[in-house]
């Protein structure tokens, strides 16, 4: 692409986020189905950035290629590189403090040929009465690769903290970089990238973090002043990443298992999970009567629920409620009995069955090993 075209293109986009921010402006923060809205650009990555940094409550600050963003509403800060011509790093963590709902919007007179591989992890803290019990925290780690052109619905709680690292990338780059690679093909990614299929959103339970994701993490954080060393660094950590997720693709066989699912089937079961943290301390209800109140039918709930979350939903509530013990134990004075009877079971007994399945070892032994 000539210097010329390039400065075309920028013009053009100039142009229209100036004229995407006066229609949008007005619509900043509106309130639906319990979620503030907020819409931006998603074009490109470039597209994102200069909107966002057209919001109210933004710093935007390009020679340090940073965003940070304070109101009412959340609270965050996004880094960003662009590593080379196609290839760009998003570095965000993000601290809601009401509920909000992301509408990613696509200006049909803006170049959209960007696909994006994302690793997220969404924590919330426990809350009983309006008030953490013990600091205790649950996190839900994913990865999402998105095509062009691709919304999604995206929607955190208050209290929510979502960290992401994200790597965009256009058309050239994958074809140049990657689309003939022996690791693209071995692990069968064109299949996807050649089907009508519009994204993947995987849920990771893996004990660990990507050790990549992490490498990137503190890249940022130890922000040294050399940028051509981290450029570099960044650039290396790249391939690394995109080998992470191509790997999981293929050993989880996320291209048989993977469903997309409607925005409104998302959000629904985005508010199943809420409600499930936020009644930990009670017996689990059961899929019939979690289904009549959010209007689902039990099959779908419990299919949706697993494609998003990646466990079936009794599964991923005694696995919250087993965290929740552990941390109960380590700061109450409460007898194993008691424990029991508090989180809804019959008796200690099947309580110390359920934790023993998520630890490996008794109630007892645990508060043994934390002495």
């Amino acid at each position: 692409m000539s210097l010329l075209s390039t400065a075309n293109n920028y013009t053009m986009l100039l142009k229209r986020l100036d004229n995407w921010f006066q229609h949008a402006k007005q619509y900043f923060f509106t309130y639906k189905n319990g979620f503030f809205q907020l819409s931006y650009l998603a074009n490109s990555p470039k597209a994102m950035i200069e909107s966002f940094g057209k919001m109210p409550f933004t710093q935007f600050n390009p020679e340090k290629q940073l965003l940070q963003i304070d109101n009412v509403f959340v609270k965050g800060r996004l880094d960003y590189k662009e590593l080379e011509e196609g290839l760009w790093l998003y570095n965000a963590k993000m601290e809601y403090k009401a509920n909000v709902s992301f509408s990613l919007i696509y200006d049909r007179f803006i170049p959209a040929d960007y696909y994006f591989l994302s690793y997220n992890i969404i924590e919330n803290a426990f809350e009983k009465f309006g008030t953490k019990v013990n600091d205790v925290e649950f996190s839900n780690r994913s990865w999402s690769l998105f095509k062009p052109g691709t919304s999604v619905a995206d929607s955190h709680f208050k209290h929510t903290t979502a960290t992401y690292v994200t790597f965009y990338f256009n058309e050239d780059w994958l074809k140049k970089n990657l689309y003939n690679s022996d690791l693209f093909k071995k692990n069968k990614l064109n299949d996807f990238f050649e089907s009508d299929r519009n994204y993947i959103m995987w849920p990771d339970n893996t004990p660990q973090l990507p050790a990549t994701y992490t490498a990137i993490k503190n890249l940022f954080a130890e922000k040294t002043g050399h940028e051509v060393a981290d450029i570099l660094q960044l650039k290396m950590l790249t391939i690394e990443f995109f080998t992470a997720f191509f790997e999981k693709y293929k050993a989880e066989q996320v291209a048989d298992l993977h469903m997309e699912i409607a925005n409104n089937d998302r959000m629904r079961i985005i508010k199943v999970e809420k409600y499930l943290s936020d009644n930990l301390l009670q017996k689990f209800e059961g899929i019939d009567e979690i289904a009549r109140k959010f209007n689902i039918s039990p099959s779908k709930l419990k299919n949706d629920f697993k494609a998003i979350f990646g466990m079936p939903i009794f599964q991923f509530y005694q696995k919250k409620q087993m965290l929740l013990a552990s941390e109960l134990m380590k700061t109450d004075d409460l007898r194993i009995k008691e424990l029991a009877n508090k989180l809804g079971y019959e008796n200690a007994g099947k309580f110390s069955q359920a934790f023993k399945k998520h630890f490996d070892m008794l109630p007892s032994e645990y508060l043994g090993s934390e002495n």
